[in-house]
């Protein structure tokens, strides 16, 4: 069965893709289904169960919007910082939130639910203007969507001890990356757009001028939502239209003026964007210093492939064919996509992984291509077992996203200690917390709670995230010792009113419950202020406090 012509959807396809679409849907929300069901009543759920240090920043760049700002400020760093334009998405949903007086979280979940169902239809709408053939689409379909590697598989033959890409690198894979927040699915989704316009304009008798009605608006307008969302992924994606302009010129010697205007429509909106962020990288330190802490490099070769797993093994066929012919029917741009990332990553200095986003796409593209044109041709071509191999191989695709979807709730039932969950004392202590301090001073706690308190007050951690938090291994490092301290010689550096010279800020408040007591018993303490109890959660006060001269 095969549709009318390629890049259309008839209804039955879209009602298909509905279906499989809010059954997923419905899926990802078992986890939170159970937690609900099962939480102990002393502890909170704090809202995010996957990634959730990052997600703890996502909550309170919302709140940050909730209060007015458009600009964001890294609150999980004692540091003041300059205000920057990063992730306006969530200072965006904090002024809905401001208005429309919905709770932060539910404004995060509900749109990043929504941002999962426009991804999925765009992923469906690629894999139509590039395919007529119906099972060709729902294959490329599924392999981009539900695509991982054999992440479950290293992690339980290792213990833990080695992790692939599949399993902690969301960006890279949709479905896990729709779990995770609300930028990651739509820059998927903008870049499957971007790219099922550029496939027909680089095809063999394609000669049609961009314009409002033929994909031009939809280019320019992902390419800008895209340079705001996650530049990295951008980046790729533009190497790869003026790689095909290029390959034109070199193997045609000839380059179409149309499919120059074509790219302008994508690049030329992106200019301003991309000029604002490169000067406030050069011209803001926190943003500096935040992109140089993001993670940024593979685990190694082999745990990458192995993160790629079966996608990448059926795509070998496919992407020898396109590297030996290198065709303008799709498989040149997808190509040169996918060869851009590599180059972006090997070249790029901080935040290499960043530039991988989305990377399954390309890889379930000559996946697909395979599977029509040489698995189901030359290997197993008998449509029963075309049948059970679909029954084999879908499991095994699908399993790591699985795995990673329900890994949380196995700690749930099992009672163990889970960074998304905390005492109901210190959702209290931040209440009174925010009762007797100002906005925006420093309160030091255990990481744990660090990463918590920025998203459910307006003061900031003395360390909350790896990558947020400015100097992060200093800071993660001066809490330990705080905490582990014998003798009050070791807590001069909240103490002493001297080192505001350098390090530009203050100690407020400091916390000792449950979480800081796994770190040791302080001798620090001793010279604070106590200045109140919650169930186990002390609130002490430093001497820069308003709190201790009353």
């Amino acid at each position: 069965m095969q549709a009318t012509y390629t890049g259309y959807v008839g209804r039955m396809e879209w009602r298909w893709v509905s279906i499989v679409t809010m059954l997923t849907i419905v899926v990802t929300l078992i986890p939170y289904l159970v937690i609900a069901g099962t939480t102990s009543p002393d502890n909170t759920f704090m809202g995010i169960l996957h990634q959730y240090e990052d997600g703890a920043t996502y909550l309170s760049k919302m709140g940050q919007g909730e209060s007015g700002n458009w600009l964001t400020y890294f609150q999980h760093s004692p540091e003041p910082t300059q205000g920057a334009l990063i992730h306006p998405v969530y200072m965006l949903l904090g002024q809905v939130a401001r208005l429309s007086y919905l709770p932060n979280l539910l404004i995060f979940h509900g749109v990043r639910l929504l941002a999962m169902l426009v991804m999925f239809s765009a992923i469906y709408q690629l894999g139509a203007n590039i395919w007529v053939k119906l099972r060709a689409r729902r294959i490329f379909f599924v392999l981009s969507v539900f695509g991982s590697g054999f992440g479950w598989l290293v992690v339980l033959l290792s213990s833990g001890k080695l992790i692939s890409p599949d399993v902690n690198m969301p960006h890279m894979y949709p479905l896990y990356a729709g779990l995770v927040n609300i930028h990651y699915p739509l820059s998927i989704a903008f870049l499957a757009l971007i790219t099922s316009i550029f496939i027909p304009v680089f095809r063999p008798g394609f000669t049609a001028e961009p314009n409002v009605d033929n994909g031009g608006t939809v280019i320019f307008l992902a390419g800008l939502a895209l340079a705001f969302l996650f530049q990295e992924a951008l980046l790729p994606i533009v190497m790869a239209v003026i790689g095909s302009m290029m390959a034109r010129w070199v193997i045609d010697r000839k380059v179409k003026s149309f499919e120059f205007r074509w790219a302008m429509w994508l690049i030329v909106p992106i200019l301003p964007v991309a000029a604002y962020y490169s000067t406030t990288i050069e011209s803001n330190p926190a943003v500096e210093e935040w992109l140089l802490q993001r993670p940024s490099n593979l685990p190694s070769l082999l745990l990458a492939i192995f993160g790629l797993g079966l996608p990448l093994i059926l795509s070998l066929p496919g992407l020898a064919r396109a590297i030996r012919h290198f065709e303008e029917d799709g498989d040149r741009f997808m190509l040169l996509w996918l060869f851009s990332m590599l180059v972006s990553y090997i070249v790029a200095s901080s935040g290499r992984v960043q530039y991988l986003a989305a990377i399954i796409i390309p890889i379930a593209y000559f996946a697909t291509r395979a599977i029509e044109d040489y698995w189901f041709k030359k290997v197993i071509a008998q449509r029963r077992y075309q049948q059970r191999a679909y029954i084999v191989l879908f499991p095994l695709v699908v399993l790591t996203n699985i795995f990673v979807l329900f890994f949380p709730v196995s700690g749930v039932l099992n009672h163990e200690r889970m960074e998304s969950f905390l005492d109901d004392d210190y959702m209290q202590a931040f209440s009174e917390l925010e009762q007797i301090s100002q906005p925006n001073e420093v309160v030091l706690a255990a990481p744990i709670v660090g990463t918590w308190l920025p998203a459910y007050t307006d003061l900031r951690s003395y360390y909350g995230h790896p990558a947020e938090t400015l100097y992060a291994e200093q800071r993660f490092a001066e809490v330990k010792t705080f905490y582990q301290s014998k003798t009050t010689e070791t807590c001069s550096f909240i103490e002493d009113a001297n080192l505001y010279l350098t390090n530009q800020f203050l100690v407020h408040y400091v916390l000792y419950g449950p979480e800081e007591a796994r770190i040791g018993e302080s001798a620090c303490l001793d010279d604070l202020l106590l200045v109140t109890q919650v169930g186990d959660v002390k609130i002490y006060a430093t001497q820069f406090a308003d709190a201790f001269q009353e």
